[in-house]
């Protein structure tokens, strides 16, 4: 009996949660880079900052955020240390 196909199962699963864990993680909002509003109408913001947010559902979803949301945000934790991480 070959040890190569449980071999090969390992490394296909540790594969997929490396990809899943990159997948969730990357969301960190970097505020260097915004995205620029490529249909900008009137009202709205002309840059998005990008982010991921995961549901309740476990559901991975790309998010928007204007400046003035992301800085409101970050007084938020500041005030509120304690509920941070």
């Amino acid at each position: 009996m070959s040890i190569l196909p449980a071999i090969l199962l390992s490394l296909t699963f540790v594969a997929l949660l490396a990809f899943a864990f990159r997948r969730v993680n990357s969301g960190a909002i970097d505020s260097r880079k915004p995205a620029e509003n490529a249909d900008h109408k009137f009202g709205e913001a002309g840059t998005y900052y990008r982010g991921r947010v995961i549901g309740h559902d476990g559901a991975v979803h790309d998010a928007l955020f204007t400046a003035d949301q992301l800085s409101v945000a970050i007084e938020r934790a500041q005030r509120n240390p304690e509920d941070v991480g």
